[in-house]
């Protein structure tokens, strides 16, 4: 049979497409270099990537008595409190329990231990008489500064005590996220070999940061 002759126009015309082959079959395997390889492959080894670290709500907590309230007073009755903060949105969500007295209102108010201060939300009894109640509210950034500096209190008001008869200030429970902020974790890599020639012999290199 005869061997098929090309012109030196037709072989130029084929070595684009063979070499275009040849660095994608390369590329595929990881890059080449070394004994009897060829071609240039670059790759990325690891794409920078963020994640954001989730925000655990912050907790508060607080006991109420009347040696606490602005001025003290001997009642016999006491309750507990307990906040909770969503960071995100700053969504506040407050339960209080109160009893030994009847309580006419329960409100949570801003200002440090021994003062008095503005109200930041009134809270809502479940069931008349039951000593538990409930409210929420969305926080401003500065009231939220407040809480966390341990300047926020919950008051409870009876009908001998109209102003307040038990008070405890609000305290951030121990363990409990005291910042907000995310975490990101990234890497970038890159590896790159380097080849000449259809065949024979051709170096190669790597190089990668992380």
């Amino acid at each position: 049979m005869r061997s098929r002759r090309y012109s030196a126009r037709q072989r130029r015309a084929l070595a684009g497409p063979l070499l275009a082959l040849s660095l994608a079959l390369l590329n595929a395997c990881g890059g080449g270099g070394g004994e009897g390889s060829s071609g240039i492959g670059a790759a990325a080894l690891n794409s920078a990537s963020t994640t954001p670290v989730p925000q655990q709500p912050l907790q508060f907590s607080a006991f109420l008595t009347g040696a606490q309230s602005v001025p003290p007073n001997a009642s016999l009755g006491q309750g507990s409190a307990s906040v909770v903060v969503d960071l995100g949105t700053r969504a506040l969500s407050a339960t209080v329990s109160v009893g030994g007295i009847f309580a006419t209102g329960v409100r949570i108010q801003e200002a440090p231990p021994g003062q008095t201060g503005s109200v930041v939300l009134a809270l809502t009894e479940t069931l008349t008489g039951s000593g538990v109640w409930i409210g929420q509210a969305t926080l401003t950034a500065s009231e939220l500064t407040s809480l966390r500096s341990g300047n926020m209190y919950v008051n409870v008001l009876s009908a001998a005590a109209p102003f307040g008869e038990l008070r405890g200030q609000l305290l951030l429970q121990a363990g409990a996220a005291t910042g907000t902020g995310t975490g990101a974790a990234t890497g970038t890599g890159t590896a790159i070999g380097t080849g000449a020639g259809l065949s024979g012999t051709s170096p190669s290199s790597a190089l990668g940061t992380n």
